[in-house]
């Protein structure tokens, strides 16, 4: 956006480098890459720069803690990324705020996906899956589209990013009335509640006893295998969808 380019590149360093920009009567490749700015570019890159490290901490956090207490971060990862570019006012803000919600993008992949998959009935996992892929290609469309409306307003950019915190608030809304894994309640010890998560989340007549003990031996392997991704194998074995 003009205006974020005015606002960010004014107060930093990089404000000489806007004379590197390209004139658009020269081609239409100069519209692909408006500004000749390494750093600049940077702040696209370092949202997946932070999903990854952030991804391989989610697996370890989602094993001990739980897979709530993990979209909890998440929900303060994006409200508190948003507010930050929301009121940047050069690069570092920028790229701390961006590095906020790289780190909410990578725990997105590993907690909610988990969750669906152990508490959804198995033959419904794929289509949980589907839905929830689907919803976040939406909230990508939603994000371009309002992107594109506040492009001109000196304020759009501003807007453009605070509206990223929508998601985290609507989850931290939302998470007090999610129930927390019963593969979770197992691993902790707490059978009986995960026995009555079981009866009250699985449909009438279903047999929730079976599959307690297929959850219990699910979490016996997990707790016995020494890494992580040996034991996350294990839970996958079991909460794999048909």
């Amino acid at each position: 956006m003009p205006s974020f380019a005015a606002t960010i590149l004014s107060h930093t360093s990089t404000g000489n480098r806007s004379s590197n920009r390209s004139d658009p009567a020269s081609g239409p490749s100069s519209y692909y890459c408006m500004y000749n700015d390494q750093i600049l570019s940077l702040t696209g890159s370092i949202i997946y720069l932070s999903a990854l490290p952030a991804l391989a901490l989610a697996a370890r956090m989602t094993h001990k803690h739980g897979r709530k207490p993990t979209m909890w971060g998440i929900a303060v990862l994006l409200v508190a990324g948003a507010a930050l570019g929301a009121a940047a006012d050069n690069l570092a803000a920028v790229f701390a705020s961006r590095a906020l919600m790289g780190m909410a993008m990578g725990c997105s992949f590993q907690a909610p996906t988990m969750l669906l998959c152990e508490v959804l009935p198995r033959q419904s996992r794929g289509m949980g899956m589907y839905c929830y892929n689907i919803a976040l290609s939406l909230g990508f469309l939603l994000a371009g589209l309002f992107n594109m409306l506040l492009h001109d307003p000196a304020w759009g950019w501003r807007a453009s990013v605070a509206l990223l915190a929508a998601p985290g608030v609507a989850l931290a809304a939302l998470l007090p009335s999610i129930s927390e894994s019963p593969q979770v309640l197992l691993q902790h010890g707490k059978e009986d509640a995960a026995a009555q998560l079981l009866e009250r989340i699985r449909p009438a007549g279903s047999d929730t006893s079976g599959e307690l003990l297929q959850m219990r031996a699910a979490a016996g392997r997990a707790a016995s295998a020494g890494k992580t991704a040996q034991r996350l194998q294990s839970l996958v074995t079991h909460h794999k969808p048909e």
